[in-house]
């Protein structure tokens, strides 16, 4: 679990330090950036419980009921759609569910994360948030080479808080022929 809230708290903090990063464009390359965004990450897992606590403490203090931890099978569906965008096969959930290991739940994190699904998925998802009126005649020649830039990254394993910075730096050339090249 500590690698899904990882990504999340990654994400969130993208939210927060982009306009910062942003602001200051002109006085680092997109690099250096994604490494002070790494450094700042330097104990995600000591970050994630301490938002655990903040929450608890918060729903706590304004009377809302805190949920129980989610059994295999729901977490197997959740992050099975969190993740590679589809509900796990029957042989899949068998397995899961049949395993006695501890530490199956993040095994399977780290499974799904590696899967060719977890690219597509989250290459859709991308595109989607970044080119959101991607499916009119204006935004068709770009999207090959945008689909194969975005498929790229996340295939490289590197943090996601470092793609994460890098994708909303990185500097886009448009030619004359309306071809995209992404450097």
């Amino acid at each position: 679990m500590s690698t899904v809230r990882s990504l999340l708290v990654g994400g969130a903090l993208i939210a927060l330090a982009g306009s910062s990063l942003l602001g200051r464009a002109s006085e680092q390359q997109p690099d250096a950036r994604a490494t002070q965004a790494i450094l700042s990450l330097a104990d995600a897992q000591n970050l994630a419980r301490r938002i655990d606590q903040l929450i608890l403490a918060r729903a706590t203090s304004d009377g809302i009921p805190v949920g129980e931890r989610s059994d295999d099978g729901e977490f197997l569906r959740r992050v099975s759609l969190d993740l590679s965008g589809r509900i796990p096969r029957t042989l899949e959930v068998r397995d899961f569910l049949a395993d006695p290991n501890p530490k199956k739940r993040q095994l399977l994190i780290d499974r799904l994360l590696e899967s060719p699904l977890y690219v597509n998925h989250w290459t859709n998802v991308w595109r989607a948030a970044l080119l959101p009126q991607a499916n009119v005649p204006e935004a068709q020649p770009f999207l090959p080479a945008f689909d194969k830039w975005l498929r790229d990254r996340l295939r490289e394993t590197r943090p996601t808080i470092r793609w994460s910075v890098r994708l909303s730096t990185h500097r886009l050339k448009i030619s004359a022929c309306g071809a995209d090249h992404l450097r």
